[in-house]
């Protein structure tokens, strides 16, 4: 008596592929008559009759489109995950100019220094803040003071300090004080 053929077996592993040492594995046609001992041209025909190769195709094309959508989702979650992080650095780092924003005592000779380096760490912490929302930081502040004279610095420097520093009298003296002081 002749034994019955799986065919749903046969097709099933010829389209949906076998775990092989932890991988998907397709067999060939010659592979599975081989194993199933059948006659070559009988699978084969069968396999075109029935459009197991466009069976085979469709079903990797979708395993495929899975693995790359969840690839995709755990970039953008750890993509999410370090903007959040890199958010609540600028907030931090936001944090600690201002604090030393708050320190410079009046009359400190390097008083300018210091509030420059702190607006070019504020703009650095307002980019970073920006980057992590999405959003494109405008245009550096180097960008904008790199074409000014000194005349014109110097003038700049003049209206910052005076917002901080109302006393004219006083705000001579830290001016005087700091072109005569040597850089630190």
């Amino acid at each position: 008596m002749k034994s019955k053929i799986p065919w749903d077996d046969i097709k099933k592993e010829y389209t949906i592929g076998i775990e092989q040492d932890g991988k998907k594995v397709y067999p060939t046609l010659r592979e599975l008559a081989a194993k199933y001992q059948i006659d070559l041209s009988g699978l084969s025909h069968r396999s075109k009759k029935e459009d197991w190769l466009s069976e085979r195709q469709i079903i990797s094309n979708k395993i495929h489109q899975r693995i790359q959508q969840k690839t995709i989702e755990q970039i953008s979650d750890k993509g999410v995950d370090f903007d959040l992080k890199c958010f609540e650095d600028a907030q931090e780092l936001r944090r600690k100019q201002r604090e030393l924003l708050d320190s410079i005592e009046p009359g400190d000779p390097y008083a300018i220094k210091k509030l420059c380096a702190i607006g070019q760490g504020i703009k650095i912490a307002q980019d970073l803040g920006k980057n992590a929302l999405g959003e494109q930081p405008k245009a550096t502040i180097e960008a904008d003071t790199t074409q000014m004279t000194l005349d014109e610095l110097q003038k700049k420097k003049e209206e910052i300090l005076s917002k901080y520093i109302p006393d004219p009298k006083l705000l001579k003296q830290i001016l005087n004080k700091e072109n005569n002081a040597p850089d630190k």
